[in-house]
């Protein structure tokens, strides 16, 4: 298959939800949103160091699912800057940094008020909702009478 068709199909299976494959991919995304937000929220409270374990694990892997839709949408996006700078992109670009930036802080040694400042972008995650709200056809078609 040659790159250029690979970046089409890439680009149809990802923007196009009217297709079932398309539908389940936007559908696990949203999955993921939710897991995330919810990891979120089970944070604000007084947990076990097991249960934050846990969290963190089941957070790095939903994360790498994001990172691999992020760069497969700028891969098959037909103008690579506009796809970047359009705002879903940089909502999921800003919701991926923390959790990487985190992944990365002991390596890099920085210091650890950064490390809470740095966790507040992930309510951002939420914004990634957008994406799917914004076309009125994304869950059930259009909710128009058709007289």
């Amino acid at each position: 298959m040659s790159r250029e068709r690979l970046r089409e199909k890439i680009q149809f299976y990802l923007m196009d939800w009217r297709t079932l494959p398309g539908k389940i991919i936007d559908i696990f995304i949203i999955f993921l949103n939710l897991l995330v937000c919810v990891i979120f929220a089970i944070e604000t409270y007084e947990i076990s160091e097991k249960t934050i374990k846990l969290l963190w694990d089941i957070e790095l892997v939903t994360i790498v699912f994001f990172i691999i839709e992020y760069i497969a949408r700028l891969y098959a996006a037909r103008d690579r800057l506009k796809q970047f700078l359009n705002i879903y992109s940089m909502i999921d670009l800003i919701a991926i940094l923390p959790t990487v930036t985190i992944y990365l802080i002991p390596v890099i040694g920085v210091n650890i008020g950064f490390i809470r400042i740095i966790r507040v972008f992930k309510v951002l995650r939420i914004f990634r909702f957008l994406r799917f709200l914004a076309d009125e056809y994304f869950f059930f078609g259009s909710t128009q009478n058709a007289c």
